[in-house]
C-alpha cells in the first residue's frame, strides 16, 4: 500500500481490509484522493459448502437468504469499511512532469520526422515521373 500512496500504483484488494489498513497509516485527505473499481468488488452473498442432496442445502440457502434480506451482513461489512466522508468535489492529480511526457515526445518527434522523409520520397517520384514525360 506504501507504492499506491507514493504514486502511479494500483492495488488488487477488497475494500473492507483495504481501508481498514489504509485508516491506520494514511491521513483522510489521501483515502479521499483514492480511486476504486467499483464494478470489480461487488457486494456478494454469501455461499456455503454442503454435500450434494444433503437435507441441508435448503436450511442453508434460506438462512444466508434471510441474512441478507435483513441487512444483517451489509452492516457487518460497513462495520469494517471504514472510508472518510469526503468533502472535496475532485480528486488531487499529482502534476505531471516532462520526464513522464518524454516517450510522447519523442514518438512525437520520429513520427514527424519519417513523414518528412515519405514526404520528400514522394516529392521525388513526382519530380522523376513528369520529368520522363
Amino acid at each position: 500500500m506504501e507504492k499506491v500512496r507514493n504514486g502511479f500504483f494500483a492495488y488488487h484488494a477488497e475494500l473492507a481490509e483495504a481501508y481498514y489498513y489504509m485508516h491506520e497509516k494514511y491521513t483522510n485527505n489521501e483515502m479521499c484522493c483514492l480511486q476504486e473499481i467499483e464494478a470489480y468488488f461487488q457486494y456478494l452473498r454469501g455461499y456455503s459448502v454442503t454435500r450434494k442432496r444433503s437435507p441441508y442445502k435448503e436450511i442453508f440457502k434460506t438462512g444466508l437468504l434471510k441474512i441478507d434480506e435483513y441487512g444483517l451482513k451489509l452492516r457487518h461489512y460497513n462495520l469494517w469499511y471504514l472510508k472518510p466522508i469526503c468533502h472535496i468535489k475532485g480528486y488531487n492529480v499529482g502534476s505531471v512532469g516532462l520526464i513522464e511526457c518524454r516517450m510522447a515526445f519523442l514518438l512525437l518527434i520520429y513520427g514527424t520526422f519519417i513523414s518528412m522523409v515519405f514526404l520528400l520520397i514522394e516529392r521525388l517520384i513526382r519530380y522523376t515521373q513528369s520529368k520522363c514525360k
